[in-house]
């Protein structure tokens, strides 16, 4: 197999193409050793998704909306409107709930 030798420039342009590309698709790239880390969370932000209702504490901890967002911006939303009366309510222990498919269609926007 014959070696190919590539110039500095061919070699930015390669590495700028493909980190673009992974920003693109909402993707990192991280040390090995934070896997099994990332891992644990993601799988929690899956079992949190899979449930009917979450938190704004919840969707805070573990990122359940693209955007970064803290517990009160999640209880403003509600308050304007962006999660409507039919998506959250407030329980018998009196903590706000938000379901989680107001979480899916507030992602795809």
């Amino acid at each position: 197999m014959k070696n190919v030798s590539l110039s500095p420039i061919t070699i930015a342009e390669i590495s700028t193409t493909f980190i673009n590309q992974l920003k693109e698709e909402g993707l990192v790239l991280m040390p090995e050793k934070f896997s099994p880390a990332v891992a644990l969370v993601y799988a929690k932000r899956k079992k949190l998704l899979a449930q009917k209702t979450v938190t704004p504490y919840q969707i805070e901890k573990y990122g359940l909306l693209n955007d970064p967002v803290t517990a009160d911006t999640i209880k403003n939303m509600i308050k304007d409107g962006r999660i409507t009366d039919r998506e959250a309510f407030i329980d018998a222990k009196g903590h706000h709930q938000v379901m989680t498919t107001a979480i899916k269609r507030l992602n795809k926007t």
